[in-house]
């Protein structure tokens, strides 16, 4: 039977002479295939002192990294993996922290500094925010793995320059190294390795006792030495290693192979295809049937050009846990998987229904009350997202599904910016659909959740109207001073009948400029059931605009009277 990876696990965290422990740490050893193929990961995360609520951001932190770390692709390096749930959960904290009394002093907001390791295979990775630290001891030697991330005030003393929750995004110091058997690591907070000096780690990383006995001592040496702090450490001790040969094979491996063609009753890992449901130049989409619960599942498949595309296949891998990630009635879940893949393609729920497009063509003249309950559902499904710091940037008739029941869905994640995570290899200046995209991002302005209120309200105008509020003209915009020459069309010109109010609420979603529509999601929503318009009182619209052929064709006709009664004077 081959080698696998066996990691000693020791942890101890006191709040020593303080009231409240803000420190926290975790580690995780799964078993099976995700040992081999995600490792053991463990964290380490310490408040800051001016925070009530930094013990709420270090629990936080330890927990959402360690749990979701193993929610993310098989496909993706560690890095990447590290990254995108590092940056999901500085973007969470920092969310909560603007939302609470402490949106004005993020020194009293869910702050705290971060330092995630991984070992899998002979290698350990290390992602690091802050002060809090990890060690590498092996053969006598003591290396530390990370920076202290300070800056020097004008008295002198030191304050941290990066922290998790502080900002909207963060920069992350990455480091990786590799390991042999009878290595011991350490991940520590800085009231322990501030009153411990290299002689005195060296001491305990090499003692004959266990790993939990040699955390604890680490935290009462250092309390004993006068520590003043929360106390926590970590240690990890390299009992055996897997087979060299199934290391260095899972770095070489960039990604997992496409599978070929599929045909109804092939098995894909433990998925039986039923049919293909769809296919276009960057996908394909089949029926299946899970092996075990027999439950239906739709599997995505990226299409051979995509394939060649590395920007991709990063978001094409993102979809399936973004999904994961977001629970929502109103956005497509994941389908829970048992095995790892042996190929890449993405599983998720399968909705028995049509697009929100079919539905359109199936209802071109919907009432106020059926277009107000589709919207709702869409929205909370956005909603959803924006609490997760995501925008989707790709809302349109053709990535919204109604089941049977009438339930909207959002569908289709690919173009999902995750907010505070950089795009690496992203060359795209616009993922989403040109008709339904805001038009400032055509100038290079990034996402915003006011760039989702545009497509929704883009959408709401077209379930009404079956037409675009402003044709293709958003599309073409290059300068700013195009978003001003743009004109929205009133709901009138297409469809009778229907309120005034509504194109209030309407123009303001889709508004050209970024800064005059709604703010966010449920206040467009809010607009759309109860009727209001603009939240400032709104002067009558001038015929000129309101229509103006008819305006200059009666200023033509009044001239060309005024010129005639002139020449019946002479």
């Amino acid at each position: 039977m081959p080698a696998t990876l066996h990691v000693e696990i020791g942890q101890w965290s006191t709040a020593g002479s303080k009231p409240i422990n803000q420190d926290a740490c975790a580690v995780k050893v799964p078993s099976g295939r995700e040992l081999e193929t995600k490792g053991v990961i463990a964290a380490i995360a310490d408040g800051i002192g001016s925070s009530d609520v930094s013990d709420v951001a270090s629990q936080t932190a330890v927990q959402s990294v360690v749990s979701d770390f193993y929610s993310t692709s098989a496909a993706w390096s560690i890095k990447n993996a590290l990254s995108r749930v590092v940056s999901a959960t500085n973007a969470w904290l920092h969310a909560r922290t603007d939302s609470s009394w402490a949106r004005y002093d993020k020194d009293r907001g869910y702050v705290c500094t971060l330092t995630s390791l991984v070992i899998r295979g002979h290698m350990a990775y290390c992602l690091h925010v802050g002060d809090t630290r990890a060690y590498r001891y092996s053969d006598g030697g003591l290396e530390c793995l990370t920076h202290d991330h300070h800056v020097l005030g004008a008295d002198g003393t030191r304050h941290l320059a990066r922290a998790i929750g502080s900002h909207h995004a963060v920069e992350q110091e990455y480091t990786q190294s590799r390991v042999t058997r009878g290595d011991r690591l350490l991940l520590s907070s800085d009231g322990v390795h501030e009153y411990l000096d290299e002689a005195t780690l060296v001491a305990h990383l090499s003692a004959t006792t266990d790993c939990q006995s040699i955390a604890r001592h680490l935290c009462d040496t250092a309390r004993a030495n006068g520590s003043p702090d929360d106390l926590t450490a970590v240690v990890l001790g390299i009992i055996q290693l897997p087979e060299e040969a199934s290391s260095e094979w899972r770095e070489r491996t960039q990604a997992l192979p496409l599978p070929p063609e599929l045909r109804a009753g092939e098995m894909v890992d433990e998925f039986r295809i039923i049919r293909e449901i769809h296919r276009s130049h960057r996908s394909r989409a089949y029926l299946a049937r899970h092996r075990s619960t027999n439950e239906q599942a739709m599997l995505k498949i990226p299409s051979t050009e995509l394939g060649e595309d590395p920007a991709a296949i990063e978001r094409f891998l993102a979809e399936e846990w973004i999904a994961a990630r977001v629970t929502s009635a109103h956005v497509v879940a994941a389908f829970p998987r048992q095995v790892e893949p042996t190929c890449l393609y993405a599983a998720f729920e399968y909705i028995k229904g049509g697009s929100l497009r079919q539905w359109m063509r199936d209802q071109p003249r919907p009432d106020l009350q059926s277009v107000r309950d589709v919207v709702r559902q869409i929205g909370s499904g956005v909603r959803a997202l924006h609490r997760q710091e995501m925008i989707h940037q790709d809302l349109r008739p053709e990535n919204v599904m109604i089941d049977r029941d009438g339930s909207a869905k959002l569908i289709d994640l690919g173009a999902v910016k995750m907010l505070g995570l950089p795009d690496a290899g992203t060359s795209e200046p616009v993922l989403g659909t040109e008709q339904y995209t805001a038009p400032e991002m055509f100038l290079g302005a990034g996402p915003s959740e006011r760039t989702d209120v545009y497509s929704l309200a883009v959408v709401t105008y077209e379930l009404i109207t079956g037409e675009l509020p402003y044709g293709p003209r958003p599309a073409q915009v290059r300068r700013f001073s195009d978003l001003r020459r743009l004109r929205y069309r009133p709901v009138a010109k297409s469809r009778h009948g229907w309120p005034e109010w509504l194109d209030d609420v309407l123009a303001r979603g889709s508004h050209p400029l970024p800064e005059a529509r709604y703010k966010d999601i449920p206040e467009f929503i809010h607009a759309l059931d109860h009727g209001e318009p603009t939240s400032e009182a709104k002067a009558p619209t001038p015929i000129a605009e309101r229509d103006p052929v008819t305006f200059w064709q009666t200023v033509a006709a009044v001239l060309v009277t005024i010129i005639i009664l002139q020449w019946a004077l002479l």
